[in-house]
């Protein structure tokens, strides 16, 4: 299957829409078009520049989660997959459904305990070669840091087909590279010793100049997590957390070549 282990979009579920909307818009210029989408109501559609990205999705006060992002991972069979998530240890957030137009998706958490959907387009999209570098401004990458490592990447390989190619990064440990049909979807690690919080699945936009977008986060009431730094044949990093506390990866990558 094209989309299988794909990751395709990403939901910002938000304990305040309208203050998701200003941060982004004045971090990245991503712009908000609010879409009817039927019985399911309003859905307010991240663009930048000519890409539709991701949305902002309201999070309901009862459910007691902090703001965090969710992305959506190609695969052949919804129902399969959150099966094999099950299995394999791991918890369903939100059983099967289907999005009218759309396509069909359910939410889990693997046995580390952090949310992602698996999800299957209504209408297979006609091409999914996969670009040189996704625009910037867009999302370039989806990272897991697991407090249960091992748990994870075999929750994973079961529910999106993933094959992990490890690689030493030194003094961070062991990094996993998840992929799918030769193409690198994902990347895994370790919750470093010295770091706090829980399990969760972090996204990057890709920066043109990193060390100044981190530089304006706390100015729009973000936090910085990292600070920039290089990783060696990636590019130059930071995370930080936006103005409603959803965790988030900037990356400027090295020069391709």
């Amino acid at each position: 299957m094209a989309e299988q282990g794909k990751v395709i979009w990403h939901d910002l579920m938000t304990t305040d829409v309208e203050k998701s909307k200003d941060f982004y818009k004045k971090l990245l210029g991503w712009e908000c078009n609010v879409t009817d989408m039927g019985e399911a109501g309003k859905y307010n559609m991240i663009r930048s520049g000519s890409t539709d990205l991701g949305g902002y999705m309201p999070l309901d006060e009862k459910s007691g989660l902090p703001s965090h992002w969710i992305a959506y991972v190609g695969v052949g069979d919804v129902d399969a997959a959150i099966k094999a998530a099950v299995k394999t240890g791991g918890k369903v957030g939100v059983e099967p459904m289907d999005m009218p137009g759309v396509g069909r998706f359910g939410v889990i958490s693997g046995p580390e305990g952090a949310w992602i959907s698996p999800f299957k387009h209504e209408t297979a999209p006609a091409d999914d070669a996969p670009e040189k570098m996704p625009p910037f401004n867009t999302f370039h990458w989806l990272e897991l840091v697991s407090n249960d490592i091992d748990a994870s990447l075999e929750c994973y390989a079961n529910v999106f087909g993933w094959k992990g190619l490890a690689m030493d990064m030194g003094e961070m440990g062991m990094y996993h590279v998840m992929q799918a049909d030769g193409v690198n979807r994902a990347g895994m690690m370790a919750i470093p010793p010295d770091a706090q919080g829980p399990s969760q699945w972090v996204p990057y936009v890709g920066i043109e100049d990193v060390d100044d977008v981190t530089a304006r986060v706390e100015k729009l009431g973000g936090t910085v997590y990292a600070p920039p730094a290089d990783v060696p044949g990636v590019g130059r990093f930071s995370v930080v957390a936006d103005a409603t506390g959803a965790t988030l990866g900037l990356l400027q990558p090295a020069p391709m070549g």
